[in-house]
């Protein structure tokens, strides 16, 4: 390894480092503020990012941190119908799509999530703006909105490791054919 490869990995385990450091300090701010609302979630997110660590194939890997985000609100959507039988679109619909992203990760499930959640996040906006600062609602509604926001950019990151998989498997087998020939 020379200097420059040397550095290149020093840079990337300082950013790394920074990265964790920025998250453990939203985390606790956003977590002081939620309370609760926080709670419930980051503890469905780790189960369910946890359990799908432990049996999802290859191909479905680079979807674990979305799964995990929409697998921990789904985790707080079960609340309501555990207490009062109650059950609600965000059950079905994160449920049957967090199923479809993990047996069969790419664009078209990201896609019918993403506009999901694009809906849900103009929907939770609206009700927002007119919550009383500090209050219940505003506090639940802003982890909703975190939530629905990290899970589409989580699904991007992952469309996105997807891409750069079959790309990189593509090369490889385009370099094996070519010494082969």
């Amino acid at each position: 390894m020379d200097k420059r490869e040397s550095k290149q990995n020093l840079n990337k385990k300082f950013a790394k480092n920074v990265g964790i450091v920025i998250g453990v300090i939203v985390g606790y701010v956003l977590g002081s503020y939620t309370g609760i609302y926080f709670l419930i979630p980051m503890i469905g997110a780790l189960l369910g990012g946890w359990m799908i660590s432990k049996v999802a194939k290859e191909t479905s890997r680079a979807m674990i941190a979305a799964f995990a985000i929409q697998a921990g609100h789904f985790f707080w959507f079960l609340f309501p119908l555990v207490l009062i039988k109650q059950v609600n679109l965000d059950l079905v619909v994160i449920l049957g799509g967090l199923i479809w992203l993990m047996t069969r990760p790419g664009l078209y499930p990201v896609i019918f999530l993403t506009i999901y959640q694009i809906v849900c996040i103009l929907i939770n906006l609206s009700h927002f703006i007119l919550a009383e600062f500090g209050s219940g609602p505003h506090r639940a509604l802003l982890m909703h909105i975190i939530l629905r926001v990290s899970a589409v950019l989580f699904m991007i990151i992952g469309l996105r490791k997807i891409h750069n998989q079959k790309a990189s498997a593509a090369q490889v087998m385009s370099n094996k054919l070519c010494k082969f020939f």
